[in-house]
């Protein structure tokens, strides 16, 4: 019975695993907005906005040097790196990468997906 409670708390609390974003999101971090790999990522991401909005990505960029919210602190694993990491609409990081990554990489990764592959078939 105190597990089922708990369970009941747990899912009013919105802890459940099963509650979904409805966006996937690219998040680029930067030493600064000058920085070449991330002007570079930029432009590759940018060419196919038809593309990301098919795959319901959003964009997030951050700022080694403008200070990073107290909630992305946690995605740091090599200070003031470039770092594109994919989050999926289940909140996990699915990819992430310290060098350009293509759209075809990315797509690779994304569209074969649950939740994409369910997508496409509708």
């Amino acid at each position: 019975m105190y597990i089922l409670n708990l369970l009941i708390v747990a899912l009013s609390l919105g802890y459940y695993p099963l509650q979904f974003r409805d966006y996937r999101e690219i998040i680029l971090l930067a030493s600064h907005k000058e920085d070449p790999k991330y002007i570079n990522q930029l432009q590759v991401l940018k060419a196919d906005e038809k593309g990301l909005a098919e795959r319901d990505i959003k964009l997030s960029t951050y700022f080694f040097d403008e200070g990073l919210p107290k909630d992305k602190l946690r995605l740091i694993t090599k200070p003031n790196t470039f770092t594109l990491i994919l989050v999926g609409k289940d909140g996990g990081e699915k990819y992430r990468s310290y060098q350009l990554t293509s759209l075809n990489t990315l797509y690779k990764i994304i569209d074969v997906m649950p939740m994409r592959r369910a997508e496409m078939g509708k």
